[in-house]
């Protein structure tokens, strides 16, 4: 029996199994309809619980998804009981948006950063900087990070990107057998975006 896995893309939960998406409507009771496809059904039932604290999760940080993801979700789910809290972003000289950073953000971008380098767990330290211009035309980030790798190596990466869109990209700055190793490259990464004007920001 295939295991179904779960992500959030745009604002909306979807399940894949056997390489179909499914999007799951977290407005909708915690059932699903009855079909002939009672392999399929079994297996959402078995992950059910797990999907439902995401949804609470998800419910509990509604106010910190940006003004484009709400106006996706509700977009789908046009019957939610949610309305649209965030503002709207203002645009650059260029015609880019530009966001704040969030919380919300942040998360999406350790995710990725997390799947690129091919780590599970939670990183042993991070940092988040950011750098805006007064025209917006920059309005940057980079995420740094030291994680321990399936294989018990240490590896010290920072993902970068415009603030609000996808990361552009991971770096791996180390991979050593020793955490403070790691941890120096990364520092040593973060030290030179600090002179650029980069700053450490609190999410």
């Amino acid at each position: 029996m295939s295991e179904c896995k779960y992500k959030l893309k745009d604002g909306v939960y979807y399940m894949n199994c056997d390489g179909k998406e499914i999007p799951v409507d977290i407005d909708a009771p915690p059932q699903f309809k009855a079909n002939n496809d009672t392999a399929r059904r079994s297996i959402m039932f078995k992950h059910i619980a797990k999907i439902q604290q995401e949804f609470v999760r998800l419910a509990r940080q509604w106010k910190d998804l940006s003004f484009d993801l709400q106006k996706a979700y509700l977009s789908r789910h046009p019957s939610s009981k949610r309305r649209i809290t965030s503002t709207p972003p203002a645009k650059s000289d260029t015609g880019r948006k530009i966001y704040e950073p969030q919380r919300s953000q942040s998360r999406g971008i350790l995710d990725f950063m997390k799947t690129s380098i091919g780590v599970n767990e939670s990183p042993l330290w991070r940092k988040y900087l950011t750098y805006s211009s007064g025209n917006g035309k920059s309005n940057k980030y980079h995420y740094f990070g030291v994680f321990q790798d399936p294989q018990g190596q240490y590896v010290a990466a920072n993902a970068y990107g415009r603030i609000g869109y996808p990361p552009q990209g991971v770096a791996v700055l180390s991979r050593s057998d020793k955490q403070d190793d790691a941890l120096r490259a990364a520092m040593k990464k973060l030290e030179k975006k600090s002179k650029k004007g980069y700053a450490e920001t609190k999410l």
